[in-house]
């Protein structure tokens, strides 16, 4: 005779005033519920290499969202959404690490996580995120560049691709290379599903091999290149974004270069097609100076992508330049004759700050940023914004908070109303089980305590005993000296401020 025993746990929640229990699995997804659009915020690394994250807009109804990295060091950084839950994260380097950093994490999602250091005199270089492994419902994957130790290995690149909630990562590329890669981009270029790496360089001293090339990640685990071509000129910036439509909805490959005399072409707009690139159509311009940074976004949600560019134009010449190839309108001061802004331009990023479903126009400045608020209809800005950037100054437009952070009072809240593991003696206890508890309303982070309530033995295991949202925890069940039959317990997370209001307040749930 078989005996089995079976075990029923149930939460209950001693809550702040107002909680409620959520049901579910407790993922929780962005959307445009209650007519929110989700806007971005603006990030960058500020002059003591921490990373703050600043909020020009706020929905009705949410907080505003600031952020300040909890380490420094850092120098670089691109966004991504590593779970595909819709809010970004960022992944950052400095020195010899890279580490994933997470300014929000919706209520009931696990934390993303990734991290990797090299040895000591090595460097992360370069950092890139894109869709480039497809079939995973849009989720980024990670791709670096750091100085290698190995032999004829100066430079290498690794792509990183995680698991559903972004927790585990596996390296699913290690290439060698010779030298450095100055620009490393994502970009839909073939029009087929995820984004292609995209990369220019221009080569050791002596051996100027000014470079080209796109590769792209195949259903059998490789990464072949699609396209490679050497140049004559040097490579400065690059850019991706869908800024012609005479090819459908891929993007473009936007390329600016110096050392050309006002000769020749310094920015380049190529277009891939059958492994081969073509010049788009009037995408050649010989401007002198050359244009660094470049930036692209849709300005009047039309469909295609607008092109801004900055540059330090040594004499009263335009400093920040747009340039629309769409049917659609922009005001034709932006391509002619731009605004002449003086030598202190240092970033352009493109992104919705403000949630109209358009994107705005940031420029990074000496000690400021300034933000175009209507650059499809005009060149009014929002005003100087202080601000301390490290140089070169790195500035990100991402949707860290989601819809935004909720205004009102904080809730604590569970995944999981209640677990059931059941087994049969003599054989292994059950797998262990988790629940995660977290603050479904406004404000910070809550700290609570975690207590277990069972009538018979000391069968139930929680870890940890006490925690702060967002907290996952593991349940196991030790089933030496247990009768057949069925066993109940109840795991109980109370908030440990006892000044709250109306707690503590159960709430039960089975």
């Amino acid at each position: 005779m078989r005996l089995r025993y079976q075990i029923l746990l149930t939460l209950t929640i001693f809550a702040l005033a107002g909680i409620w229990m959520m049901t579910g699995s407790g993922t929780t997804s962005v959307s445009t519920a209650d007519g929110i659009i989700p806007d971005d915020e603006i990030a960058f690394v500020d002059s003591s290499r921490y990373i703050q994250i600043q909020d020009p807009h706020t929905a009705a109804g949410t907080d505003p969202f600031t952020w300040t990295s909890p380490t420094l060091g850092w120098t670089d950084m691109a966004v991504l959404d590593a779970n595909a839950d819709g809010v970004d994260e960022l992944v950052a380097i400095g020195g010899n690490k890279v580490q994933m950093l997470t300014p929000y994490t919706p209520p009931g999602t696990v934390v993303p996580q990734f991290s990797r250091t090299v040895g000591s005199g090595y460097d992360y270089v370069w950092v890139a995120t894109g869709d480039f492994i497809p079939g995973d419902d849009g989720r980024d994957e990670i791709l670096v560049q750091r100085t290698d130790s190995r032999a004829d290995c100066e430079y290498s690149i690794q792509i990183f691709d995680g698991d559903d909630a972004g927790a585990n990562w596996t390296m699913e590329l290690d290439n060698c290379y010779g030298t450095d890669w100055i620009r490393i981009r994502a970009g839909e270029v073939d029009g087929l599903e995820g984004d292609e790496v995209v990369m220019i360089r221009n080569g050791p001293p002596g051996n100027r091999d000014k470079r080209l090339l796109i590769m792209k990640y195949a259903p059998d685990g490789s990464w072949p290149i699609i396209f490679q071509k050497s140049y004559d000129f040097v490579w400065l910036e690059m850019a991706t974004g869908n800024t012609h439509l005479n090819n459908g909805d891929i993007d473009e490959i936007i390329l600016s270069r110096e050392d050309l005399e006002g000769q020749l072409p310094s920015l380049l707009v190529f277009q891939y097609h059958a492994n081969n690139v073509s010049t788009a159509p009037d995408g050649k311009f010989a401007y002198v100076p050359s244009w660094l940074p470049l930036a692209t976004g849709d300005v009047n949600n039309s469909g295609d992508d607008e092109l801004f560019m900055v540059r330090d134009p040594i004499v009263a010449k335009a400093s920040l330049l747009g340039r629309n190839w769409g049917s659609d309108s922009m005001p034709a001061g932006w391509t002619s004759p731009g605004l002449a802004l003086g030598r202190n331009l240092k970033e352009v990023q493109m992104g919705d700050v403000d949630g109209d479903e358009k994107a705005e126009v940031v420029i990074g400045q000496v000690g400021s940023y300034r933000i175009y608020t209507e650059p499809g209809s005009n060149q009014n800005h929002s005003g100087d914004k202080p601000a301390s950037f490290n140089s070169p100054t790195v500035i990100r437009l991402g949707n860290f908070d989601g819809q935004g952070v909720v205004t009102g009072p904080a809730k604590l809240a569970v995944d999981k109303t209640s677990l059931q593991f059941e087994m049969t003696r003599g054989e292994s206890d059950p797998p262990a089980q988790t629940f995660m508890v977290y603050n479904d309303g406004g404000g910070g982070s809550i700290a609570y305590n975690v207590t277990r309530q069972i009538d018979d033995g000391n069968w139930l295991n929680v870890t940890p005993f006490d925690g702060a949202t967002a907290q996952t925890h593991t349940v196991s069940i030790d089933s030496s000296g247990l009768s057949a039959g069925v066993h109940d317990g109840t795991i109980t997370i109370s908030a440990a401020d006892p000044e709250v209001e109306d707690s503590p307040r159960p709430s039960r749930c089975a």
